[in-house]
């Protein structure tokens, strides 16, 4: 587009008079990302809620002069599972409604609404299996190391993840 614009070229004379088959053709040249991708998408999410739900247990451990945090071990998985497949169903329908101008309002509703489900189901996901789950392991670790882990996740996120996973 910018070599079009340089050569004053209008847009209509890059795109024809159906810009949304021309981005179609675009995009089907385009490869395929790779599988792994959604897990490292999915990966760097969990190392930024996890960093993010550590961050908060050592303030809250501080803000109340609590000597631990506790960190399930049942909660982790079942969110770290529901993140995998909550970001694969998000991806997907993104790639399924793409270009579908009709019902588009709707489209975009129908993924919010899920969207905030599911994150309400994870934040939640703590309060439901202590609640009900009668295995569960919980580490206690002091607030000083809780914060240490969570800045470590967030930069293993930040600088390792997402440069392999989007090189």
């Amino acid at each position: 587009m910018i070599e079009a614009q340089n050569q004053g070229k209008s847009a209509e004379e890059v795109f024809g008079d159906n810009p949304i088959q021309y981005c179609k053709e675009i995009v089907s040249t385009l490869p395929n990302p790779p599988k792994s991708s959604i897990f490292f998408v999915g990966l760097w999410f969990i190392f930024y809620l996890e960093s993010i739900n550590l961050f908060i247990g050592s303030l809250s451990a501080c803000l109340f002069k609590s000597s631990f945090v506790d960190i399930s071990v049942l909660s982790s998985l079942i969110s770290t599972l529901l993140i995998m497949i909550a970001t694969w169903l998000v991806l997907r329908f993104l790639n399924l409604s793409s270009f579908q101008s009709e019902k588009r309002l709707l489209h975009e509703v129908l993924l919010g609404i899920f969207v905030i489900t599911a994150l309400l189901i994870i934040i939640g996901l703590p309060l439901i299996t202590t609640s009900f789950a009668t295995i569960d392991i919980t580490f206690q670790i002091k607030p000083i190391t809780s914060f240490i882990t969570a800045v470590t996740l967030f930069l293993v996120a930040q600088f390792g993840i997402v440069r392999y996973a989007f090189p």
